[in-house]
């Protein structure tokens, strides 16, 4: 296969297996190639090449290759035969709608997480949260930093959402998550290193610690509403 082939791509996210090597390299470039996404090393709207990608990575050909495999699934990326790699670039129509979805689908599900949630797992995500927040304010922000950060993200996102136990929902809630992490790209660096998305995900913690699901709900739509309004109002118009 050539440098620049569409591989094909599977329906969904693959699972790696963290203990194999291969599978261990394709998930050091997949967080490599979010890294500099996120650093600007890497634009959106553009024809990279996949060796360009390996070199401002670090990684191997092969690794970029098939983490660009897993970021083609969930639409992060389109490879063109012959012509390089293209990184979406997300519009404010896009943003919109997609904070809209989010907001009809999560403050429907976070009372049903609250009455749920074992409050073990409130505590972790609290932990893991004060824990990215010290490294801002300390200024201790190492490498992983960012990929921990959405990987947080995502998991709270998730499992609110789960609450419902409707497949459906939640598969359209995952592939809308496409969209969230492209519309990070267009904030400034500065405010995804020091921004208070994470104070915004401590309050929304602290209500469900304490049982207070109204509190919560109240919490969360702040929060989406003002991530909204700082993508929309980073996105050129």
């Amino acid at each position: 296969m050539s440098e620049n082939a569409n591989p094909e791509s599977p329906v969904s996210q693959p699972e790696i297996p963290e203990d194999e090597s291969s599978g261990s390299l394709r998930r050091e470039a997949y967080e490599q190639i979010i890294a500099a996404l996120m650093t600007r090393q890497i634009r959106t709207g553009r024809l990279v090449s996949q060796r360009e990608i390996a070199r401002t990575t670090g990684c191997s050909l092969s690794s970029i290759r098939e983490a660009l495999k897993w970021l083609e699934a969930e639409n992060i990326v389109r490879l063109i035969p012959k012509r390089g790699v293209e990184f979406h670039e997300v519009t404010r129509k896009e943003v919109a709608e997609s904070y809209e979805l989010r907001m009809m689908i999560e403050l429907k599900a976070i009372e049903a997480f609250a009455l749920q949630v074992d409050p073990a797992r409130i505590e972790a995500f609290r932990q893991e949260t004060r824990a990215l927040i010290d490294e801002q304010k300390g200024r201790t922000v190492g490498p992983d930093h960012t990929v921990r950060r959405i990987e947080t993200d995502h998991a709270l996102h998730r499992e609110i959402v789960a609450a419902l136990g409707n497949d459906l929902i939640a598969e359209m809630h995952r592939r809308n998550e496409t969209i969230m992490l492209l519309a990070r790209l267009s904030l400034p660096p500065a405010l995804l290193e020091t921004g208070p998305a994470l104070e915004e995900h401590m309050a929304i913690l602290d209500c469900l610690a304490t049982g207070d699901s109204a509190g919560a709900a109240s919490a969360l739509e702040s929060h989406l509403a003002s991530a909204r309004d700082r993508a929309l109002q980073a996105l050129v118009v």
